[in-house]
């Protein structure tokens, strides 16, 4: 991706709240295909959590500065990779990562031992 791209992780709440979130962590996006109710969910993923919130869908749920999961809903394959960048009592803001910027993470190995698809 030539532009950076902030995300705002939603649905805390759902699953475990902000406490498997780290800032500098290194999480999986991935595209959720045949979802009835929204064609533009994007679910957060740890490899051994699996889903824990989902990519802010609308602006009422985006804060100023972050993209919501419509916009770079085709900007990504059917995953990608994001590095939490602040985590706050609420909310959970992290930075999508390039393909030359997941190469460099060490973090990333956990992913390829255990891939998590759903």
């Amino acid at each position: 991706m030539k532009n950076d791209y902030y995300i705002m992780i939603c649905n805390l709440g759902k699953y475990y709240g902000t406490s498997p979130f780290q800032v500098e962590e290194i999480v999986k996006l991935s595209k959720t295909f045949g979802n009835g109710g929204d064609p533009f969910e994007i679910r957060v993923t740890l490899p051994l959590l699996g889903t824990i919130g989902k990519v802010a869908t609308g602006k009422e749920k985006t804060v100023k500065g972050t993209t919501d999961a419509k916009y770079i809903y085709k900007k990504i394959g059917n995953f990608a990779y994001a590095q939490i960048v602040f985590v706050t009592e609420g909310a959970v803001i992290a930075k999508v990562l390039s393909p030359k910027e997941v190469k460099r993470t060490p973090y990333v190995k956990a992913y390829q031992k255990r891939d998590i698809a759903g």
